[in-house]
Parts: C-alpha cells; structure tokens; sequence
C-alpha cells in the first residue's frame, strides 16, 4: 500500500492577491536553491481568509501549510497550485492550536475569524441576574 504525502510548508512574500466569491488567489515570491526566485500560486477559500484577513496583503512574509493541488482548465491545460491550510507569520505557529487574534478596523476584536461584539440583554430573568449581580459586587444597573 501506498502512503502519499502531499503537505507541504512554504513561505515567501504576498506580490498579489485575487478576491473572488469562493476562495483568495495569491502568488508568492520564494527564495529557491541559489538565490534563484520561484513565484508560486496558491488559494485559500473565504473562510481561512476572514479568519487571517490581517496576514493577506500584498509585501507581508508569511508562513504557509497547504497541500499541492491542480485542475484541468477549458483548454485541458493543468493548472498547478497550493491549497492553503494555514497561514501564520511564524513557522512555530503553523502547527499551533492557539486562536488566532486580531481587530477589525471598527475596534473590534476578532476571535479565529468571528467577530466578538455585545449582544445586549433581552430576556428578562437575564437583566435581573446581572443587576442583582452588579448590586452585590459593586457593578452598575442596567435599566435597558
């Protein structure tokens, strides 16, 4: 039996970035075996992009796990890429499980992707706790 592995961990500078619908195409500039330059082709679907949106821009050097991919084009040309798996500034991160934090342009943090706002109180028993709550350890009322 055969075990192919197809992982593989890159990295290089952002030189352009594609926003469609589905998934990000980017391109990176890699350093190969005697100074030589590489420029590689890579994607990452939307939900990896929300997620790291503060790592895709166009100079930053960026770390990459991701498995190589390709597709027949219209053509029947093959079509190589990576499909990126992770993104990090820092190859030690890669394989972390840490959350990945950031802050939207509003002030507002973003945990992995997902955007941590206030949902106000709207069941009464909830107002109550809270209020009950801030009486006994010093917080304040919340009339709303």
């Amino acid at each position: 039996m055969n075990n192919y592995i197809n992982e593989i961990i890159i990295s290089g500078k952002i030189l352009s970035l594609v926003i469609n619908e589905k998934y990000i195409v980017l391109s990176i500039e890699n350093q190969i075996f005697k100074n030589k330059i590489a420029f590689i082709s890579l994607r990452a679907y939307k939900d990896l992009y929300e997620k790291y949106k503060d790592l895709f821009f166009i100079d930053n050097f960026i770390f990459i796990k991701g498995y190589i991919n390709s597709y027949k084009d219209k053509n029947n040309k093959l079509n190589n890429y990576i499909q990126i798996i992770n993104i990090s500034e820092s190859i030690e991160d890669l394989n972390s499980s840490i959350p990945h934090i950031r802050y939207d342009e509003d002030g507002t943090m973003v945990w992995n992707g997902t955007r941590c706002e206030i949902e106000p109180i709207v069941n009464k028993e909830d107002k109550e706790f809270i209020n009950n709550f801030n009486k006994e350890y010093g917080g304040e009322e919340n009339d709303s």
